[in-house]
């Protein structure tokens, strides 16, 4: 709040750094959920570096990104799935199929899928995302990570309750090794773990994981 009061005159006559800072404001409100602010610096953000770099320069692609999945964070999918269509073809077009950001890309835009209910669209891109992930980055890196969770929330919510369980189980053993079992991430896939063997009526399962998660979020966020 302090810093956007001084904004546009610090960063007169310097857009680049301007489009750096409104970037890091805009995600930094996205998180705390005032998407209204996050969209007008994120939006600026695009603006900016899509005058000085061009509208498939990574970062461009990286505001762009972030600005849609604000839009969808707030519940306008429509103006999303546009503008991620969009960044997923210059990415492609510009950095191939491989690159992280292209990959990005297309898991936010999958994500949009899944948010409006078009599992249709939204488990093939998933899955052949994730499988790019692996050969190119590996089955421990992060975002491969972050994508076998999105993959089996979207399993889960079309019934094949069977496929989000193995691949729950598969990412939470190793979301504990690379990045702990205190890491958001590793909470995340646990709850939704728990939830898959509620579905599955497993539910004997399903409370030690989620008093797990609760000891551990309440030790590290507080209650």
């Amino acid at each position: 709040e302090q810093a956007e009061k001084t904004l546009a005159a610090d960063f007169e006559g310097r857009p680049r750094a301007e489009a750096r800072a409104r970037h890091a404001l805009g995600v930094t409100w996205k998180m705390l959920g005032r998407y209204g602010p996050a969209e007008d610096h994120l939006r600026r953000a695009f603006e900016l570096r899509r005058e000085q770099l061009g509208p498939d320069h990574l970062d461009t692609l990286d505001a762009m990104t972030a600005l849609a999945a604000t839009l969808k964070a707030a519940g306008r999918d429509g103006q999303a799935r546009p503008m991620l269509e969009e960044a997923l073809r210059l990415a492609t077009a510009r950095h191939g199929p491989d690159h992280r950001a292209t990959l990005n890309c297309a898991d936010t835009l999958a994500m949009a899928h899944l948010h409006a209910a078009e599992l249709d669209r939204a488990l093939p891109l998933l899955r052949e995302t994730l499988e790019r992930r692996k050969k190119t980055f590996g089955a421990e890196d992060p975002e491969t990570l972050q994508g076998m969770y999105g993959l089996g929330r979207a399993l889960l919510a079309s019934g094949d309750v069977a496929g989000a369980l193995r691949l729950f189980e598969e990412t939470v053993a190793l979301q504990r090794i690379h990045l702990g079992p205190d890491h958001r991430d590793t909470m995340s896939t646990t709850n939704s773990l728990a939830a898959a063997y509620m579905a599955a009526g497993d539910v004997d399962r399903a409370p030690p994981l989620l008093e797990e998660v609760m000891r551990r979020a309440r030790v590290r966020y507080g209650p």
